[in-house]
């Protein structure tokens, strides 16, 4: 018997009629047989190019909603949300993505609570923005995360191949029409790219509803996995349901996972984990592990299922918990009965599926906070359960009707066979327009600031912000000025700073925490704040008192409120210069020095700390300049004096020599001078003298005497 086409040849030598029968293998899907939905052609398995017009059209559906929220005003360039946070994050990881290509590292420079895969992603717009702007960047990026919601989709049909026609369209209509998918792919989130990821290695992993055979597939699997890791640390539950049926044969199957895994993970890691590695560990585990446990009202159960059914998107604020939850118990419950009565018959990829589902769904219930695009990780892994259930439906109605011996040539018509798809098209189209309403109103504080911070802070400056994208969207996340502060995630600085704690006012905000904001502040140009009084920036009644006496409002509108630095007086630019050159700051320090020789060209210390810093750099000819006009102001200025001796000590000997005599002379007690005198005076011949003074500069400061040769003292 032919194993294909199931054709028997009879005992006389004849060849019988084919005849088509049910074939109902582990895989879950079927070859062959009469299906009472689907016409025969779709029965089987399907090649390439049948089935392909699934997948894409579902990712259309999904790419197709997510583009008309975009076309939405302000949703391409501007800031999507204020108070309501909707419009935070993309600031936070293309503004990070900024600084990675600018050479500040994240961690060691500035604080990122997430794995660096968003940052790798979102590089290259990064990289693009510096080119066209970065308003242009954050653009592309937005129409970026839009294109992989609608590639979920497709994955997620694929996902479920094996199961035929029917479940493919399930599963990709579900995800594609998920009522909060919105809440994920209107701007740059994590779960778009978190869940791009897992559908590639679950696509990668599964084969005809087994475990792919080949190692090097799996392997690459594993590193889809990985690669979601390194975008949220979330990923760690889809992975380890695929871990537990990978390990059942472990050289086979769960030694080439997890090599993927392993390598899909730290490759991408590992430098930024070398370069700074407790603070990793402390951000990316320990601040979000402190979050959790630091929330004193963790949202409820009933909270967590409306917001990952998606149906207050669909009936508004009006809908009741209860029955939602009633809904979602009942369809678990019809789950499991279907999956109970084809369990001899279930492949390994649906018991996958079903266990990340699980493993997804529990792990929603760990984080204290639950924004709505959280949602969208569950409702990727539901959907494909949502596709194996309809195949398996499909396939008992399928066994019933072989069982009645029901012919091929069904009494079902034709068109209401084809009725069926029609069917799930229009529920999936009839739910786009209660979506795109929530969408609406969602999105109700977009707006933009970008003309009016452009027309206020000059290009270049150093500015600092409660909310980046502020800054991203005007072209003003970047400074010439060296040394300018790497803000990226005021919120997730409250996370690593003050033990977990959200953003709040209080008088007990950790005092490091405060004076560091407070550094910031008197290092920068401008500062733009989405709220006055942003309880982003840990204000206490000194850090607000400060802030009124050195920032003065210049402009105001919607959501943007920029304050300009009252000017400094010189001698304070002189002091920060001088903090600035002690922390190795040299470019802003000089900055400094510069701007306050502007406000008083008589300000002589300005000079001699430019001459240090030429000396200190090998620029004997600059630094001399600078003494000499240091000098030029105040005469007997004693430190100007000392560095030009020694400048000139191998030069201009007897240049030195009179400075060092003008240095005792205005200060007999000063020994160093003396030393360095006696030396000179040693090296020029006249060993009398010098020995006069050294002998006063040991007398004067004995720990001096160590410098000194023995045969050198008392002559």
């Amino acid at each position: 018997m032919d194993p294909v086409l199931g054709g028997d040849v009879d005992l006389d030598g004849q060849d019988q009629p084919t005849k088509r029968v049910c074939k109902t293998g582990r895989s879950g899907g079927r070859r062959f047989g009469f299906s009472p939905l689907w016409p025969d052609s779709w029965r089987y398995k399907l090649p390439f190019g049948h089935w392909l017009w699934i997948p894409l059209a579902t990712g259309l559906v999904s790419l197709a909603s997510c583009g008309y929220v975009l076309l939405q005003p302000h949703m391409l360039k501007g800031v999507h949300g204020f108070g309501n946070g909707h419009g935070y994050d993309d600031g936070v990881y293309l503004g990070a993505a900024i600084r990675l290509i600018h050479g500040s590292m994240p961690y060691r420079d500035f604080v990122y609570v997430h794995p660096p895969g968003a940052l790798l992603l979102f590089s290259p717009f990064a990289a693009i923005g510096e080119v066209l702007g970065h308003e242009n960047g954050l653009m592309m990026a937005r129409c970026m995360t839009a294109l992989v919601v609608g590639a979920n989709a497709a994955l997620a049909a694929l996902a479920v191949r094996h199961h035929g026609a029917l479940a493919m369209l399930v599963a990709g209509l579900a995800l594609a029409c998920f009522p909060l998918a919105f809440a994920a792919g209107h701007t740059l989130t994590l779960e778009p790219y978190l869940v791009l990821f897992c559908l590639l290695g679950t696509v990668w992993m599964i084969s005809d509803g087994k475990l792919a055979t080949s190692p090097r597939r799996l392997w690459v699997a594993g590193m889809f996995f990985g690669l979601a890791g390194d975008v949220k640390a979330w990923a760690i539950f889809p992975a380890i349901a695929a871990i537990y049926f990978c390990l059942r044969k472990w050289r086979s199957s769960g030694r080439p996972f997890c090599i993927g895994l392993i390598a899909g993970f730290v490759l991408p890691t590992l430098p930024f984990f070398l370069a700074a590695p407790a603070r990793f560990i402390q951000y990316v585990f320990i601040a979000q592990l402190n979050r959790s446990a630091s929330e004193s009202a963790p949202v409820s159960v009933q909270t967590r299922l409306v917001k990952m059914s998606g149906a207050r998107a669909v009936f508004g604020d009006g809908v009741n918990p209860t029955v939602v939850v009633f809904v979602l118990s009942a369809s678990a419950v019809f789950v499991a009965l279907i999956y109970l009565a084809t369990a001899r018959r279930t492949a390994i990829a649906d018991w996958y599926i079903l266990l990340g589902t699980l493993s997804v769904v529990g792990g929603m219930f760990l984080p204290g906070e639950f924004y709505d695009h959280y949602a969208y990780f569950p409702a990727a892994f539901a959907s494909l359960v949502a596709g194996v259930t309809s195949g398996k439906a499909e396939e008992i109605l399928s066994a019933r009707q072989q069982r009645l011996r029901v012919t091929r040539h069904s009494i079902v018509p034709l068109p209401a066979r084809l009725a069926v798809p029609g069917v799930a098209l229009l529920l999936a189209t009839a739910s786009v327009f209660p979506v795109a309403r929530s969408a609406t109103t969602y999105l109700n504080e977009a707006g933009e600031a970008s003309a009016l911070i452009r027309a206020t802070i000059p290009a270049g400056s150093c500015t600092l912000t409660d909310d980046p994208v502020l800054l991203i969207a005007s072209d003003r996340i970047t400074s010439k000025r060296r040394g300018c502060p790497s803000v990226i995630d005021p919120f997730g600085m409250w996370l690593t700073e003050d033990h977990g704690a959200t953003p709040h006012f209080s008088e007990s905000v950790p005092i490091v925490f405060g004076s560091t904001w407070q550094a910031w502040m008197q290092h920068a140009d401008y500062v733009v704040l989405s709220v006055q009084g942003s309880d982003y920036i840990p204000w206490t009644a000194a850090t607000t008192a400060w802030f009124a006496d050195h920032y003065e409002p210049v402009a105001s509108g919607p959501h943007a409120f920029v304050y300009k630095r009252v000017p400094l007086s010189s001698a304070a630019l002189i002091q920060r210069g001088v903090s600035e050159q002690q922390a190795g700051q040299n470019d802003s320090a000089r900055s400094d020095f510069t701007a306050a020789l502007v406000l008083n060209p008589k300000a002589s210390l300005a000079y001699f700390n430019l001459g240090v810093m030429s000396q200190d750099q090998g620029d004997a000819d600059t630094a001399r300049a600078m003494y000499l006009q240091a000098l030029s102001i105040d005469e007997n200025f004693r430190a100007a004096l000392f560095n030009l001796a020694v400048l000139n000590t191998k030069s201009a000997p007897t240049d030195a020599l009179a400075l060092y005599k003008k240095i005792i002379a205005n200060d007999s007690k000063d020994a160093y001078a003396a030393l360095n005198l006696g030396f000179l005076l040693l090296e020029m011949g006249d060993r009398v003298q010098a020995l006069l003074y050294l002998d006063t500069a040991v007398r004067l400061d004995p720990s001096l005497a160590s410098r000194v040769p023995a045969d050198l003292l008392h002559g």
